[in-house]
């Protein structure tokens, strides 16, 4: 793959994408190759509002711009930025090497909140690997957009991303290798842990030895981004196709860059939230104690994860609260290193519904099994949930509740985990036991389930959960049940964007449209539950206590409840597909829309496969006004 030439390329080589976007503030996002001055104009404002551009690196520089408002809710607001580069103004349309960006008129628009929840329209997706096996179905959501032309209420007018952003952790060879020269190019050569000589560009070979050395890795990765520069460089290439080869490729990476300029142009009209999950730093980050206290010690370990933070602050966390970061920023440019000191967790409040999004990765609780699932996922910020609203859009990045298995899936998995144990006799690996994923699931012995669900039941009458990872598309109806208090909780899951492999295509289906869930708990302060996994349809309404003091070293005081009795009860629903034959085959590209009508939920699951369009469509009905 050959690099392209810096003087060849368009000034803005990523974005712009439009982030945080209420009545009261705008933000823009984007990446340019020079220190500029951008000045941006939104709706019929006079004055633009100027930011001079951040250096990470001699050719990659970012700008983070915030207009203040006030904003009519339900409006198309158009938008203009021009670029001041070296005394010479350059345009949005020159500076983007003249990239369709606008779906009407001459340039982009961005959708504001609606003043009703009968205008809201709101989409979701997460898991977008460059060389999946079909189309990204971010397109479908760009196509959604040019449909609705000026109309506000079909426009998405919040998108969420709800982790994965990337994959840090698995590329093609020869990807890999070109992301790390790409980097070279736009930032400069950075020193490596335990690498004498950092003159050259670290190639796959002499990479996968130095993950395996010295990368603290339970299991190794060998095509495993290390440095800022390639974590910053593997954004762009997420988001923008300025910067890839101009040759032919691999037909996989072919398909997502010929997706990559509609992505552009959802990107540049459509307010877009982010979370992290474990593939912004590498597969199963945080996952289990024995991951937390191997990987930040080694050298090479420590060393990705702070260039993941760093950049994940600037790309991501940035636009989600442009408040705390824009303070941080200058700071993280200049060390391309960052610790975070708090969770990266943030709540938004609209007009007619409360966004909280739960940092589910970096503020675990483990217990003293280096292997087993962590007894909390995360703290519960009650502050986070103080407005009281109707509505409430919970973000996690996988499921708050899990789908039950059936007798099958159940026999398949013991039989699989079983061969796991046989082959790995030292027990070395957490999949043993629970399976790879095991520990990045809500379960009903979670000690901060309960807290979040008391939590919502009070502050509001309906939430709406949207949830990923699992590489499944599906909605869920409950009702929550705290002795006489009760809530309606819809569940969403949408993943992956793009499909990894082909494995799931006939190995794994989902046969009937209906699954029951009936959790049922007992909450009792300062108890420990076995580590063993609870039944599926069970809950721990009589949990085994662990005698070993495990807890001693962490604080659950937040998570501390009067005891009490609750449930949840309803119904999964999975798709259908449009030959009739019941069957909804998991891992297929995957982005969820949800519009609320008055009292109905249209739910719009899309997908692509075999190259064929589908649509399922679900409908549920709940009245919130």
């Amino acid at each position: 793959m050959r690099l392209p030439k810096i003087d060849d390329l368009p000034h803005v080589l990523c974005g712009p994408i439009v982030r945080r976007t209420t009545l009261g503030k705008i933000s823009i996002w984007l990446a340019t190759k020079e220190a500029c001055v951008a000045k941006v104009t939104v709706g019929q404002q006079e004055n633009p509002t100027a930011v001079s551009s951040l250096p990470l690196g001699q050719h990659l520089h970012l700008c983070l711009l915030t207009i203040d408002g006030p904003f009519e809710s339900d409006t198309l607001l158009p938008y203009d930025i021009t670029f001041e580069v070296a005394e010479k103004r350059i345009d949005l349309d020159e500076a983007t090497g003249h990239c369709q960006l606008a779906y009407f008129g001459n340039g982009p628009s961005i959708a504001t909140p609606p003043s009703s929840l009968a205008n809201l329209r709101i989409a979701h997706s997460s898991c977008r690997l460059v060389h999946g096996v079909a189309p990204d179905a971010l397109i479908r959501l760009d196509d959604s957009n040019l449909a609705a032309g000026t109309r506000h209420n079909l426009r998405i007018q919040q998108l969420f991303l709800t982790g994965d952003q990337i994959y840090a952790d698995t590329h093609r060879i020869e990807f890999l290798d070109y992301i790390a020269k790409l980097s070279r190019l736009l930032i400069g050569p950075e020193p490596i842990a335990e690498r004498t000589d950092n003159q050259d560009v670290l190639l796959h070979k002499e990479r996968a030895k130095l993950l395996k050395l010295h990368a603290g890795f339970i299991e190794p990765f060998s095509e495993h981004i290390i440095t800022f520069g390639e974590y910053a460089t593997t954004y762009l290439l997420y988001w923008s196709d300025v910067l890839w080869p101009k040759e032919e490729l691999q037909k996989d990476l072919e398909r997502f860059r010929q997706g990559l300029p509609k992505v552009r142009r959802l990107f540049a009209n459509t307010p877009i939230y982010m979370q992290l999950d474990d593939h912004e730093i590498s597969d199963d980050a945080y996952m289990t104690k024995a991951w937390s206290e191997s990987v930040p010690i080694a050298p090479i370990g420590k060393q990705l994860i702070d260039s993941a933070s760093a950049a994940y602050a600037l790309f991501q966390a940035w636009g989600n609260d442009p408040a705390y970061f824009s303070e941080l920023a200058e700071t993280i440019t200049s060390t391309k290193r960052f610790t975070p000191t708090k969770s990266w967790a943030y709540s938004i409040q609209f007009p007619t519904h409360l966004v909280v999004a739960l940092d589910l990765r970096t503020t675990r609780r483990y217990s003293g099994i280096p292997h087993a699932k962590p007894l909390a996922l995360t703290p519960i910020n009650e502050r986070a949930f103080a407005n009281k609203t109707k509505l409430t859009v919970l973000v996690s990045s996988f499921p708050l509740v899990q789908m039950r298995k059936t007798w099958w899936e159940k026999t398949s998995t013991k039989i699989y985990r079983g061969f796991l144990r046989f082959w790995k006799r030292t027990s070395k690996a957490y999949t043993t036991m629970y399976g790879p994923d095991a520990g990045d699931t809500w379960d009903p012995g979670d000690l901060s389930l309960p807290k979040l669900l008391r939590v919502l039941c009070q502050e509001n009458d309906t939430t709406i959960v949207l949830s990923g990872d699992i590489h499944l598309g599906h909605f869920g109806t409950f009702n929550y049940q705290e002795n006489t208090s009760r809530m309606k909780l819809l569940q969403f899951t949408a993943s992956p964007s793009t499909r990894p492999t082909r494995s799931g295509r006939a190995k794994h289906r989902i046969r009937g449209q209906k699954r029951n869930i009936d959790l049922r708990g007992l909450c009792k302060n300062a108890q420990v539950y076995s580590e063993m996994p609870p039944p599926w349809n069970g809950g721990w309404s009589e949990p085994r206590l662990r005698s070993n003091g495990v807890i001693e070293a962490h604080d659950f005081s937040d998570l501390k409840m009067p005891e009490s009795h609750w449930s949840l009860t309803g119904e999964f629903q999975v798709g259908t597909s449009t030959d009739g034959t019941g069957r909804y085959r998991i891992g297929e590209a995957n982005v969820g829309v949800l519009s609320v009508t008055g009292s109905v939920f249209l739910v719009e699951h899309l997908w692509n496969r075999n190259n064929q369009t589908e649509k399922t469509t679900f409908v549920t009905h709940q009245d919130i006004d």
